[in-house]
């Protein structure tokens, strides 16, 4: 599946920038509301979406009020810095936070823009269930906008697990103390190599059965990260720092690409300044099948192992 407002998946892939927003959904209908983006992958009825945030500076110390989710969920900072709670998330950071645990959140009064890739594991829990009005509102949010507030219960009635959700977390991590797993590009806790010169770690959300994976992928220099595959689901791949060459395109910091499901993605190798990236297979259920020889078999069968460490660890996390 692959849905998103003024947007369209032709051909095998859709490129997307942080550096060109045009074209992306607006927070609200005001002026000068900022862009961002959903965008729902995978499974048609449990699959996950993407957000694309991006938040200017703000005038003065912005907070949203307190909310909490339908859905487990994930985010990257990519550039500038965002407050959850009392973590403060600079570029480079990343990590995991269970559902149905009430938060506060927003760039408070960060100097710089924030740039933001977000995931929520299941697409029907991203409305959110505000607790308490100690931010400030945001008035007359758009309806393409997927985590709005929903005040009725009706909503909810179509959603496992109603406002709060089904935890189905799992990271290599480690547990969600307090309902959050914190990682880092620059902090090699919870990381495992995956190939010569490329490390990751890896996430499950949401559906126990057809959810999302997440891989945080670091990479040295000229490394093949990820090899050719073919995949029957959308692989989101977005560029935190560094670089990369996919076939014949290169990448940089903020750019997002989502191979199209059902097609092969071309190797993904790190540019001369190494890669920081975020790599999602939109339904876990979609093992890749390798097209090149069998020196890429690695891939395969690492990812199942992590696949399966991490159902197997599943329940621990409540």
């Amino acid at each position: 599946m692959f849905a998103a407002v003024g947007h369209a998946l032709e051909g095998d892939h859709l490129d997307l920038s942080f550096r060109e927003t045009s074209a992306w959904t607006k927070v609200g209908p005001g002026e000068g509301m900022p862009p961002s983006l959903f965008v729902n992958l995978g499974d048609p009825v449990s699959g996950p979406d993407i957000h694309l945030a991006a938040v200017p500076a703000p005038p003065e110390d912005f907070w949203l009020p307190t909310h909490y989710h339908g859905t487990d969920q994930f985010r990257a900072i990519i550039r500038g810095r965002w407050n959850l709670q009392r973590k403060q998330l600079e570029a480079g950071d990343f990590g995991y936070q269970i559902s149905g645990v009430p938060y506060r959140e927003g760039p408070g009064s960060a100097p710089d823009e924030l740039w933001m890739f977000a995931v929520h594991g299941e697409w029907r829990g991203a409305r959110s269930t505000k607790t308490r009005n100690d931010g400030i509102e945001v008035p007359e949010i758009g309806e393409d906008q997927l985590d709005r507030y929903v005040d009725s219960p009706d909503y909810w009635d179509n959603v496992p697990g109603g406002s709060k959700g089904i935890v189905g977390l799992a990271s290599t991590l480690g547990g969600a103390a307090g309902g959050f797993s914190w990682g880092s590009f620059d902090d090699g806790a919870g990381w495992q190599e995956l190939s010569p010169g490329v490390s990751v770690t890896a996430g499950l959300l949401s559906d126990r059965a057809a959810g999302p994976i997440i891989l945080t992928l670091r990479s040295e220099a000229g490394r093949t990260v990820v090899p050719s595959a073919g995949y029957d689901t959308e692989i989101v791949l977005a560029i935190v720092r560094g670089s990369c060459r996919v076939g014949d395109r290169t990448y940089i910091d903020g750019e997002v690409r989502i191979q199209k499901a059902g097609t092969v993605m071309d190797t993904i190798i790190a540019g001369a300044d190494g890669l920081d990236a975020v790599l999602m297979i939109a339904d876990r259920r979609c093992h890749p099948q390798i097209a090149a020889s069998d020196t890429a078999a690695y891939w395969p069968a690492k990812l199942g192992e992590l696949t399966e460490e991490l159902t197997s660890s599943m329940a621990e996390i409540s």
